[in-house]
Formats: structure tokens, sequence, C-alpha cells
């Protein structure tokens, strides 16, 4: 297990890598050294790599900087054909207290560094500026082992794509890969700060920030990934343009995540392939940005037929958006069930007229569920708290709140529409404000179904309500008497029924009621 060092003064045709003869290039040196060695990049100026060259540490090698400054390695030479570092078999990189800088010069034309059927770490290295259609750090699959890689302190800068990408090829079937980055940092990145592809990978962040690419994060295709402490920022370059992407039956779990920034949206939703995405997040704070135009988008699913699945947990979502903050209109064919418990989400534009807090306005059927909450609606020139075609909401223990002159002051349903107000729901509206479905001036009692005409036929007498009687044990109201007094503004009632009840039971569980 020899230690050899590599230097600017260096020489590879007369050096043999001794402290005091150190060769020049990293990549003769990554040729020269056996397994398990040990190779020193010692402080100075940029290294630059030969023609051709491609940078393949040995078995269980160690390649770290000496000090606490630093190097930068010029990898515009290398071989195009091959990723500039290419990790094929377990060996370690650790740029120490200062940072090894891999350095494409906007010329090298693929992959800075690829990792691929072995165990290996990176620390305090950064890859940057390849050319424009390629990434910065490959997670892949190999065809004869799992993959396991362990990022720390790492960072892209102003990759071509994808700043760190896990992407699991299908033909590895039985194969894994497991990627963990620990305070990591993408930043103007041509795409994704940081994405996972496929089935079978397997995602963990801690403390990573993502900002000014087209995404932060964008977890796909059956991928799983949890997110502890990340910051996604400013991700508002070209089409995607948010800050969380969640596409095609991924699973993501996130705790302590803070999104900010001025892009088109915070969360994004899409579903090409058919498939369920499940996601939940706790804890969550949206920072409050004028430019922001939705705080979660649901997108056209390219006629697919899925359920999207969303849960929120004592999350922050503040903001002055510039359109509806929770918005549907984009999508087709998606069934999307939406679950806020403890979370407050106010909406503080007093500027953009007529924008919702939650809408949900598509033909496919939306279920929104809202439990011990603060919902508030500050929008200056009219707004509704929620309008609801052919979908289903219930709000339960929670305060709504609208100021100004929204009309916001309640739920608002079309004909079509199922929507609850069940226990524990207090209204405070402005004077001025226009309130759809609740009276400003009386409190709502826990078994009025908000109607769209026609009067109650079991003598509550009230055009605006169906008085519907107690609660069952999932908070559902029971009817009071024919069954018909549901009247025949709800000709979808039965069927929306069977969406809504599985989620009221599941949030008055979590909420202990």
């Amino acid at each position: 297990m020899a230690t050899k060092y590599i230097a600017t003064n260096g020489n590879d045709g007369t050096g043999d890598g001794s402290v005091g003869t150190p060769w020049l290039t990293l990549a003769f040196a990554m040729s020269e050294i056996g397994a398990s060695d040990t190779l020193i990049i010692v402080d100075g100026d940029t290294y630059a790599e030969a023609a051709a060259a491609t940078i393949t540490p040995p078995a269980n090698a160690i390649v770290q900087t000496q000090g606490a400054v630093g190097a930068e390695i010029d990898v515009s030479a290398c071989d195009a054909g091959e990723p500039a570092l290419k990790m094929s078999y377990s060996a370690s990189i650790d740029g120490s207290a200062g940072q090894l800088i891999l350095d494409g010069q906007t010329t090298f034309d693929d992959i800075i560094c690829s990792i691929s059927g072995v165990t290996a770490s990176l620390s305090n290295v950064t890859v940057e500026r390849n050319a424009a259609t390629n990434k910065g750090v490959s997670i892949e699959s190999d065809a004869g082992a799992d993959t396991e890689a362990t990022l720390t302190n790492c960072i892209a800068s102003a990759v071509g794509t994808d700043g760190f990408s896990a992407y699991y090829y299908t033909a590895h079937a039985g194969l894994t890969i497991t990627a963990v980055f620990d305070y990591c940092t993408a930043v103007n990145c041509g795409e994704d700060g940081f994405t996972s592809h496929y089935g079978s990978c397997y995602v963990r962040t801690t403390g990573c920030e993502a900002s000014g690419g087209q995404t932060g994060y964008a977890p796909a295709y059956g991928s799983s990934w949890t997110s502890r402490n990340d910051y996604l920022h400013d991700n508002d370059s070209a089409s995607r343009a948010t800050n969380v992407y969640l596409i095609g039956g991924c699973n993501f779990v996130a705790d302590g995540l803070r999104l900010g920034g001025a892009q088109t949206t915070h969360i994004m939703v899409g579903s090409p392939t058919g498939a369920e995405c499940s996601a939940v997040f706790t804890h969550m704070l949206i920072d409050p940005d004028s430019s922001v135009d939705a705080w979660i988008n649901i997108l056209n699913s390219s006629g697919s037929d899925a359920d999207q699945n969303m849960t929120f947990q004592s999350c922050m979502f503040q903001g002055l958006t510039a359109s509806h903050a929770i918005d549907d209109t984009d999508r087709s064919n998606v069934r999307m069930n939406l679950v806020f418990d403890s979370c407050v989400l106010h909406l503080a534009s007093t500027t953009t007229a007529g924008k919702y807090l939650l809408i949900s306005r598509d033909s496919r059927a939306t279920t929104i569920v809202v439990t011990n909450s603060v919902i508030r609606n500050d929008n200056g020139d009219g707004a509704y708290l929620l309008n609801s075609t052919a979908n289903a909401a219930v709000i339960r223990n929670s305060i709504v709140r609208a100021t100004g002159n929204g009309i916001a002051g309640a739920v608002y349903g079309s004909e079509s529409g199922y929507n609850v107000v069940q226990a524990g729901t207090a209204f405070a509206v402005s004077a001025t404000a226009k309130t759809g479905d609740v009276s400003a001036d009386a409190a709502v009692d826990a078994n009025y179904v908000p109607l769209r005409g026609g009067n109650c036929d079991v003598g509550c007498g009230n055009p605006n309500y169906r008085h519907l009687g107690e609660q069952d044990v999932y908070g559902r109201p029971k009817l009071r008497g024919d069954a018909d007094c549901i009247g025949p503004a709800y000709p979808q009632r039965k069927a929306v029924e069977n969406v809504l009840l599985p989620v009221v039971q599941f949030a008055t569980e979590a909420a202990g009621n």
C-alpha cells in the first residue's frame, strides 16, 4: 500500500511518483499505482490532463489533495467517448479540506464522473462546466454488481444537464443503486440539480441544496427518495422551472424541506407512464415570493390514468403567488388526492385578481382533505378558497379566514362537487368579502354540506345547505331522513363518496379523531 504523488512540477515521463519526483497528471498516476495505494495531489495551480485520457482509479485506491487549498484538474482534453473520471472499481476520492475541482472548460463532451457497479465515495469534489448535453456525476447500475455511492460536500456547477444523477437501467434486473448525498450542492445545472430514474434506485439527500436549474429534485419512474433538511430555490430556467418535480410512479418522503425563490411552481406532479406517485412532506417551509405561479401544479399526464397521492403534515405554505396556489388545470386523466394536516396555507397576494387558494377545475376527480389547519386567503380582488368541479373536499377542525374583497369565505362547489365542512371548522371573513357557501356572520353547523341550489327536504329551509344530521365514525354526514334529501344537485354523489371516504378516514384517524 504505497503512497504516490502528482504535482504541477512533476513529469509523467521521468517521475516515479515519489514526493521528490512526482508525476504530472492524474490519469497517468491512476495507470501506475496499484490496488489499495494512496495518491496525493500536491497543492498547486491547475493540472491539465493529457489528450484522450481517462482517469480510472484502481481497486480500493485512495485519492486525496494535500492540505487545505485543494486542486483543479482541467479535464477538457480527456477522451470524449468516456467519462473523465470513471469509477469502475471501489475507490475513494477526497478533496480533503479544500476542493478537488474537475473542470470541463465547457468543451469536454461527456459525463465528468461516472460510478457504476462499485462501492465508491467522493468527498469535497467539484465537477463543473462540461458540454451542454452531459451530466456532472452519473451513478449508474451495472450488469454485474450493485452500485453504492456516497457523496459528501460535493458540488456540481454549470454542467450541461443533470448535476447529480442516479440512473437504473431496466436491463439490470435484480440489482440496485443506492446513492447517498450529504451536504452536496447543485448550482446552475442545465436540467435537474439531483435526479433518480426507475425502480431499484434509492436516493437519500441530507442538508443538500439545488438552485439555478430547470428542476431542483426530480425523482422519476418508480425510484424512491428520502430528503431531510434540504433547501431548493430559484430553479427558474427553461420549461420546467420547479423546485420538486415528481414524475411517473416515484416515492418521495421529505422532512424539513425548504422551498424558495423565483420559479414557475414549487412542486410539480406528472405521470407520463401512467404510474401512481406518492409523496409525504413533513415540516416543510415554502418561502414567500411574489413571482411564483403556484405552490403545487399537476401537469398534463399524456393520457395516463393514475392516482397521484400527496400528504402534507405540519407544513407552512406562504407567498404571493402569481397564479392559483394549488392548481390541476393542466392535467388530463389524473386522479389527485391531497391531504393537509396541521398545516398553514396562506395566500397573501393583494395585487392579482381572481386567484384561488385551492383549486380543482378538471373533469377528473380530485379529493382534498384539510384537517387541523389554518387556511387564509388575503387575495384582494376576487378569489375562491376552493373551486371544485366533479371533485370532493373536506375541511375539518380548521380555521378558514379571508380578508379584503376576495370571494374567499368558504368552500365553493359546482353542481357535481361534493364538499363537506365538518365539525370544529370556524370561518372569519371581512365585511366586504363575498362568501359562496358559508355566510359571513354565522357559525358553521357541523352537519352542513354546501349545495348549489334547492332547499333541504327535511325542513331546515336554508337555500344554501342540505342539513344532513349526525356524522358517522369516519366524520361522514349521515342522512337524516330520506336518501333523496341530497337532491338532484348531486347526481354523482355516490361515485364521488366512494373516492372520498377512505381519505377522510385516513385523515381523521391521523388527527386522532
